[in-house]
């Protein structure tokens, strides 16, 4: 019996790379086409064009391949495929995120937690979600911070403590004064929840993620939205709900940097690039592939 295969219209696979890597084929350094992209948003235009005007070009790295795994194709028979450095980049949870569901276990959901198993770090959940008592929960907290302030985010992977994993972004552009996230939409909904805390917009995520990433490097920040259609991106209640560790000042703030969306078909008409020759399936994709 064949596994089951997944993803038929994701977009990632249909849309992301088959896009921008036209794209970034015509011109690796981003200039032709990205501030048409950032023109054709609608929610902080005027940031947009600020971006548009100051980006200049893509670091170069953005078109470095490696090889990539990817679990959608993988279900179609296709192996590791050569991918831009842009695509699928693998970011940090935010620190500052980490440190607050540490301090507030009440706030998270312990539904994952696999009480079956006798791990370390099963018991040590078990403990910080107040399971043995009061002191074991203050005990398990003081361990988790003190890994935590010990091996920061960029050590969390897989962590017991860690309850917010690496970020791959769709697309990640990098400039020399500018970080921009791209998320593209087909089918899917904007996910709304991570595994541990219901109410985390994906695209509040993207957000959070990319402004620690530009404060580390002193750089202007963004995040755009892609689909298939029309899409009212985020408002107050998703940046409430999936920010809680923020001030209300600090919201406002970050909201800016939600540069909008646009559609695919826009995209591509603003570029050049002819839209109904996307590949309408993943599995016309992975049969390109395996040819």
């Amino acid at each position: 019996m064949s596994k089951k295969k997944i993803g038929r219209f994701n977009s990632s696979i249909t849309r992301v790379r088959p896009v921008f890597q036209q794209l970034l084929k015509q011109d690796p350094s981003g200039r032709s086409f990205l501030p048409t992209i950032l023109a054709k948003v609608n929610a902080n235009t005027d940031y947009a064009q600020f971006l548009a005007k100051s980006a200049g070009n893509l670091l170069p790295d953005a078109v470095t391949l490696r090889l990539y795994h990817d679990r959608v194709l993988k279900s179609y028979g296709v192996g590791d495929i050569p991918l831009e450095a842009c695509f699928e980049k693998r970011l940090l949870p935010p620190e500052r995120f980490l440190k607050w569901l540490i301090e507030n276990p009440d706030k998270m959901t312990d539904s994952p937690m696999k009480r079956s198993e006798e791990s370390e770090s099963t018991r040590m959940r078990i403990a910080l979600f107040g399971k043995k008592g009061i002191v074991a929960q203050k005990q398990a907290q003081s361990i988790a911070l003190s890994e935590l302030k010990q091996k920061r985010a960029s050590g969390s992977y897989r962590k017991w403590w860690a309850f917010e994993g690496f970020t791959e972004v769709d697309c990640y552009f990098e400039t020399q004064t500018a970080v921009i996230l791209i998320e593209g939409k087909r089918t899917e909904p904007l996910s709304q929840a991570t595994m541990w805390y219901q109410g985390r917009n994906q695209l509040v995520r993207n957000m959070e993620v990319a402004r620690d990433i530009a404060a580390g490097k002193n750089k202007e920040f963004g995040v755009i939205l892609i689909t298939e259609k029309p899409h009212m991106g985020i408002g107050a209640d998703d940046l409430n709900s999936g920010l809680p560790h923020f001030e209300l000042h600090e919201k406002t703030v970050l909201l800016k940097h939600f540069i909008g969306s646009t559609t695919w078909r826009e995209v591509c008409d603003a570029t050049g690039i002819d839209f109904d020759s996307l590949p309408n399936e993943t599995a016309e994709v992975a049969a390109r592939l395996k040819q």
